[in-house]
């Protein structure tokens, strides 16, 4: 029996390929094919197999089940529609769907007003009314019993233990809790959130032109086909990110986490999963061996051993983004808007403390400026009139000589 298998397939985990000098052929391996190995033990009858390679796209490779060029075809085969005019298909052994995935950049607007994402708009509120509730009770016996220095100091007792209790230490200790959480996890957005933004801006999106997601994103997703570009291995899709060649990454969802395990940081899913058949093995039109496949596929997954190999598969991905999320130092960002909320008190403080001293300033300049001139109104005054007595009581100097002797 031959049986197809993809040989330029973009992610090696599902279908891998590689030549044993010593035995002088192909060997394979990858997660499709463990799948397939472990179906072939639960069949009931034994199923001699030769693996070919095939050089071509996948929809090429189920044409050649169609036209006897083989007996099956095995590995991340999409179950599509389309593709069952052609052939018939087992039980898919992983669901799937088409998935976008695009770059992460800061969230600015989080950071900023982080701190009051630490409550709810409910609990601001209850905050606010409980804190001017018991100033002015304490504000009231302060007021109406402050002649009373043991009521004064009862209910200042009593308010302040309210206060720290409640306050400063049970509502201060969940605002930390909340806000060190907050800061501690990823503090980025999707740089692109929907389909409709990059086609509105005409934006390059990446995908493996080896798969159906070509005519996918042309024909249901109404892309522009000069604005889907192919890309053939799951490590140029980084680089074609940092250069600035696409915007968004298309996989199917099986595809897509693969994807985010390797490349877990930098990178996250957007969008709505649109869903699809999932991945299984094609057979030609009328073969019993599709229903054998798929109640052994069955069985696989309801003994859990394909999440097994799929944990496995997972496994041997090792994170090689240069991205840190969430581990990076703290800075000014998450607290600008405390920082500006207090300069701007400080500001507003110290611009009524100025102009009150000013304005007490100029009072107490313009008081001292009445006083000196009224002192001063008064002295000519007053000299003024000493001048007229003094002249008064002087003598005249003809009368002086006119006095006999």
């Amino acid at each position: 029996m031959t049986i197809g298998i993809p040989a330029n397939g973009a992610f090696q985990q599902f279908v891998r390929l590689s030549y044993n000098q010593e035995r002088n052929e192909n060997v394979s391996g990858g997660f499709s094919i463990d799948v397939f190995e472990a179906t072939l033990k639960r069949l009931p009858y034994h199923l001699n197999y030769v693996l070919v390679p095939y050089n071509g796209t996948y929809d090429q490779m189920v044409e050649q089940v169609y036209n006897k060029g083989f007996d099956a075809a095995i590995g991340d085969i999409e179950v599509y529609a389309d593709r069952f005019q052609y052939v018939d298909f087992s039980q898919p052994y992983v669901s799937s769907g088409i998935q976008m995935v695009v770059a992460v950049e800061p969230d600015k607007v989080k950071e900023k007003w982080m701190f009051m994402k630490a409550f709810t708009r409910a609990m601001w509120l209850q905050l606010l009314f409980m804190h001017l509730f018991v100033c002015s009770v304490v504000w009231l016996i302060e007021t109406h019993h402050g002649q009373n220095p043991e009521l004064k100091g009862f209910g200042v007792m009593l308010w302040f233990s309210v206060t720290i209790l409640f306050f400063a230490h049970i509502v201060s200790a969940c605002f930390t809790a909340s806000l060190t959480t907050m800061l501690t996890v990823s503090r980025f957005k999707p740089s692109v959130t929907d389909i409709e933004t990059l086609q509105r801006t005409n934006a390059m999106v990446g995908c493996d032109g080896n798969s159906f997601i070509v005519g996918y994103l042309v024909k249901t997703l109404k892309f522009k086909g000069e604005n889907v570009k192919n890309i053939s291995s799951v490590d140029d899709y980084p680089t074609a990110f940092a250069n600035g060649e696409i915007k968004a990454a298309f996989f199917t969802a099986p595809h897509a986490e693969v994807f985010l395990a390797k490349y877990c940081k930098g990178f996250i899913k957007a969008g709505p999963n649109y869903k699809l058949g999932g991945l299984g093995f094609a057979f030609p039109k009328g073969s019993p061996l599709a229903v054998d496949f798929s109640k052994a596929i069955l069985q696989l997954i309801e003994s859990g051993d394909v999440e097994k190999l799929e944990k496995s598969m997972f496994q041997s991905l090792n994170c090689t983004s240069s991205l840190e999320l969430g581990s990076d130092p703290i800075g000014p960002e998450p607290f600008s808007s405390l920082f500006t909320i207090s300069g701007v008190i400080a500001a507003i403080a110290i611009l009524i403390t100025f102009v009150s001293t000013v304005v007490k300033r100029v009072d107490k300049l313009s008081c001292d400026n009445g006083f000196w001139r009224w002192a001063y109104l008064y002295l000519i005054k007053s000299s003024r009139i000493y001048k007229f007595h003094h002249s008064r009581s002087r003598p005249n100097q003809n009368e002086v000589a006119m006095v006999p002797i």
